[in-house]
């Protein structure tokens, strides 16, 4: 032994000195406040805690390494007093450097006496001698920050182990020790370089690489600003799992209306400390909100979102938030403040101690930080601020040039541009064609949805370039962005006003790397649902990152309501475990990105789940040397110009297009993608043989003229051709082979039934309430399904290319459901892997599928395989064969990954 703790005798209470051959000296304190303070927080709301650890605030080095102090916090939920006996002993980095050891000596130990209902702060001063701390430098390996470990055991005064208690007098599991770490770190004599992060091309797929390490698939555990679960990043680390992504909110550390850099930079290094002490590999990205505190207007009045019953009380779900300021995105005084808070925070971090370890940055704002608009938890409509005023208006000019050009298209008569108001609440909701805006419609609502979308792409490229900046081209960045058919499918007050629909000017950015989706919330249980331009996001070289948030069992939902959207039919592990690793294999087969968020809440603590993550990193292993290209041939196209034609009354509609993008086209069973209308060009170099036009309401003609030539099969979407310019006809007629349509725009959409080569099939009826009805009339087009009243719903028509004649469909209705896809794609000779409803995904090198109801299914790959695999049970299921079965329980959810080899 080459240190020891020696009680003092006489004093008060326990207390232990250094003497000369002890290397780390422990002192117990007095409570840091006089008065005990009450149980607030997580010690009130939330399983009891009696002891906590407080991570460490301040890094240590050689000049302060006799000045340490580790924080206690001690928590009496009961309604009487306890006295609490703990133990603590230090951990040092063992010679590796990669995990913690107990260091020499004995442990400290102490009584505290805690009043009923009351946390108490102490305080634990720790010195450490020269030999201990260069015996710590040296074992911190490869990173330029390391963590001294405390490990706290605790016992009543009877001495029997502290069983926290959950509310009252019950009890619960027992808890015998924690573990907070105090980071520490050699003085350098230059900042340390950040990893090198980056999204490369590799096997076919933009892909991340940390540090010249390929990270297919998954990135990993996401935290929450008000702590990790230390558990469960230990246990990702003994899995080979070293990326963690944490949420943190600098607006929980302003005072007097601005931020204090000396309490955010302390806030960093506590949860730093804490992820490294579990994970001494970890490396970090970092999320921040951009939010401001709530007495913010008080100090910077006139600058918050005004909505349009003319009070600035934002609606929240969450109690705490309902009513709170928000400020509004043209408010030049939170821009400037934004900008000083994010450089001092990248500043602070590029030399910190651990700036070796933040490999990359992103912020948001609005809802979630996910850069959505405000005000639609309460059906309101924003932002009728003066700041807001005054930007929109900017933004006109710079449209139209001139007020003469402005009142032609609008149909007023504005003699100055600061007479020009935010659209009031009556004119959003002008019923138009329902689906759509139609003539009638005030153009200056068309114009303020797109002025909101430039806003909020300003802002998010703004903060791009500054990020890079700052770290000079080093970090990462990504933003959660682009949620196409969710948004549409939340119409009217969580649709345009979103701002998410100018994707295509950020894929031109070369500032952004990644772009971040929750994926759907509407039906989890029936899939995981991906409605975006994702082809498009990976044609531009960057990756797309899934959100897998979805609540394992483990989720107290009593607790917390505002999650209950994010259930999805987990009840026990093995349900957990079933969802998870189908969200895993859709992400696989995809060739995308995706973290595990549990929102700090504990939902990965179960034995299960470590099987799962071993299971994970199998795959990506496998990943690294196999290809993960593409082998869609459906091109599904997305036409953000046309979005905003979408009218106030489109919720229908839209919910048809998530519907098809989320669960039909997946339940088609062919591998397909989703790209922009401007990347049109892009999707005709591929080998696609049906290419779908989703929602081409506008500027139809310009795409017929450049998909004349091509071999694929196309499929125009309802709507098209509506608008061609900025004149709207209810006689639509697209292209030289289009046929022509009428516009019913009284009458809703019907049931449709398929009538193709004597075959009659009723589709399941549409959503109630979809307007207008579309009706195809040329008598020179083939039926290929009718309404009820016998008019036609779905057309064929034959465009002649240098590769022979084509059939394109035609559709009066929104209503793209499997049995029409799959009429079409075999008509067109599309591969399917599986034809009886079972979504299934593929890429060049696996196959994953998903049942909701379980039981088993057959997949078709379009060539024999030398060797398929199943990656859960490394189980061979298939040789020199181009079918194999999947073996599922009838009622019980059945997901599986299969691993080619041709």
């Amino acid at each position: 032994m080459i240190g020891y703790f020696k009680p003092e005798t006489g004093g008060q209470g326990p207390v232990f000195q250094q003497h000369d051959k002890t290397e780390l000296g422990l002192v117990w304190g007095e409570p840091t406040l006089g008065v005990p303070k009450p149980i607030i927080g997580s010690h009130a709301s939330s399983k009891a805690v009696v002891f906590q650890g407080v991570d460490g605030q301040e890094v240590l080095r050689e000049m302060t390494r006799e000045s340490g102090v580790f924080y206690l916090r001690l928590s009496n939920p009961q309604y009487t007093p306890i006295d609490i006996v703990l133990n603590v002993a230090a951990l040092m980095p063992d010679d590796t450097g990669l995990a913690h050891e107990m260091m020499p000596g004995e442990p400290l130990q102490g009584t505290f006496s805690i009043p009923p209902r009351r946390t108490i702060d102490v305080s634990l001063p720790f010195s450490l001698s020269k030999a201990m701390w260069d015996k710590l430098v040296a074992r911190t390996i490869g990173f330029g920050m390391g963590t001294i470990g405390f490990e706290v055991s605790a016992s009543d005064s009877e001495g029997e182990a502290v069983m926290p208690w959950r509310s009252g007098n019950q009890v619960g599991p027992m808890v015998e020790t924690t573990v907070s770490y105090i980071p520490y770190a050699p003085e350098r004599s230059a900042p340390l370089p950040p990893p090198q992060a980056t999204v490369r091309q590799h096997e076919g797929v933009p892909m991340l690489v940390v540090n010249s390490r390929y990270e297919p698939s998954n990135f990993a555990y996401i935290a929450w600003n008000w702590g990790t679960v230390p558990s469960t990043v230990h246990d990702f680390s003994t899995q080979g799992r070293h990326l963690y992504r944490i949420v943190f909110q600098p607006w929980s550390l302003w005072h007097n209306g601005q931020l204090d850099p000396e309490r955010f930079e302390r806030r960093m290094n506590e949860i730093v400390s804490s992820i490294v002490g579990n994970d001494p590999q970890a490396l970090i990205y970092v999320f921040w909100w951009l939010h401001t505190p709530k007495d913010w207007p008080d100090y910077f009045p006139g600058q918050t979102i005004i909505y349009d019953d003319g009070t600035d009380h934002t609606p929240h779900p969450s109690g705490d938030q309902e009513g709170w300021p928000r400020p509004s995105l043209s408010s030049k005084v939170w821009l400037e403040q934004q900008d000083l808070i994010m450089r001092e925070a990248a500043s602070r971090i590029l030399s910190s101690a651990y700036a070796d370890r933040v490999f990359g940055v992103s912020v948001g704002y609005g809802n979630g930080g996910e850069w959505n608009g405000y005000g639609y938890h309460g059906g309101r409509f924003g932002d009728f601020s003066e700041p807001s005023a005054h930007d929109f208006q900017t933004w006109l000019q710079g449209r139209y040039g001139s007020l003469s050009a402005l009142n032609a298209a609008w149909g007023t008569s504005y003699a100055d541009w600061q007479d020009i108001k935010i659209p009031d609440r009556d004119s959003r909701l002008t019923s138009g064609w329902g689906s759509f805006t139609g003539p009638d419609y005030p153009v200056s609502v068309t114009d303020y949805y797109r002025f909101v979308t430039w806003r909020t792409t300003e802002l998010i490229e703004h903060f791009a370039r500054l990020f890079k900046e700052e770290s000079k081209g080093k970090w990462l960045v990504g933003f959660f962005y682009g949620y196409f058919a969710s948004h549409l499918a939340a119409a009217p007050y969580h649709s345009l006003d979103s701002g998410h629909f100018g994707l295509g000017r950020l894929l031109k950015s070369d500032a952004i790397d990644f772009f971040a989706y929750p994926y759907g919330y509407h039906d989890r249980r029936r899939g995981m649902a991906l409605g975006n331009a994702i082809g498009s996001v990976q044609a531009a070289g960057k990756l797309y990152v899934v959100e897998c948030d979805l609540p394992t069992h483990l989720n107290d939902q009593s607790k917390t309501p505002v999650m209950a959207h994010h259930e999805g039919g987990v009840y026990d592990a093995a349900s957990a475990v079933t969802s998870y690793w189908r969200d895993f294999s859709r992400i696989c087969t995809g060739g995308l990105a995706g973290w595990w968020y549990d929102f700090g809440r504990g939902w990965y603590t179960f034995p299960e789940w470590g099987e799962f993550v071993s299971r994970v990193e199998s795959v990506r292993e496998w990943q690294r040397s196999h290809s993960q290209a593409s082998v869609a041939e459906v091109a599904v196209i997305l036409d953000e110009h046309s979005v905003f034609f979408t009218g106030p009354q489109s919720s229908g509609y839209g919910q048809s297009l998530y519907q098809t993008l989320a669960y039909e086209m997946d339940e088609s069973g062919a591998a397909w993608e989703a790209f922009l209308a401007t990347d049109i060009e892009e999707v005709l170099k591929g080998k696609y043989k049906v290419i779908i036009l989703l929602n081409p309401v506008s500027d139809a003609d310009e795409l017929a003229e450049k998909l004349a030539g091509t071999s694929a099969t196309l499929v125009w979407g309802y709507g098209a051709g509506l608008v061609d310019g900025s004149n709207w006809t209810s006689t639509p007629r697209v292209g030289r082979s289009g046929p022509e349509y009428e516009v019913e725009a009284g009458k809703t959409v019907g049931a449709i039934t398929l009538q193709n080569k004597g075959h009659t099939e009723s589709l399941p009826a549409p959503l109630d309430g979809i307007l207008p009805r579309i009706c195809v009339t040329d008598g020179q087009s083939s039926v290929v399904a009718r309404y009820r009243d016998g008019a036609v719903a779905v057309a064929s028509t034959l465009r002649q290319t240098d590769n022979g004649p084509i059939t394109d469909y035609w559709l009066g209705t929104p209503q793209l459901t499997r049995p029409l896809l799959s009429l079409i794609y075999d008509e067109a000779g599309v591969h399917r892997y599986t034809r009886d409803g079972t979504s299934s995904f593929a890429n060049a090198t696996s196959v994953s599928v998903w049942r909701q109801m379980g039981g088993d299914a057959t997949v078709s790959l379009p060539r024999k395989a030398a060797r398929i695999v199943d990656a859960w049970s490394g189980e061979l299921v298939g040789q020199d064969t181009d079918i194999f079965s999947v073996v599922g329980i009838e009622g019980r959810s059945t997901a599986g990954l299969y691993l080619i080899e041709w």
